[in-house]
């Protein structure tokens, strides 16, 4: 999980049209659904 917390850092837009909240709340099901598939 501390992974996927500094990808969201990492590749967070100041400019971005996604707030914070919602790639991290994009990025939770991703993982998810990824764990889900294995």
């Amino acid at each position: 999980m501390s992974w996927t917390v500094s990808v969201i850092r990492y590749h967070f837009n100041e400019d971005a049209r996604e707030t914070m909240q919602e790639k991290i709340n994009r990025t939770l099901v991703t993982e998810a659904n990824r764990m889900a598939v294995y």
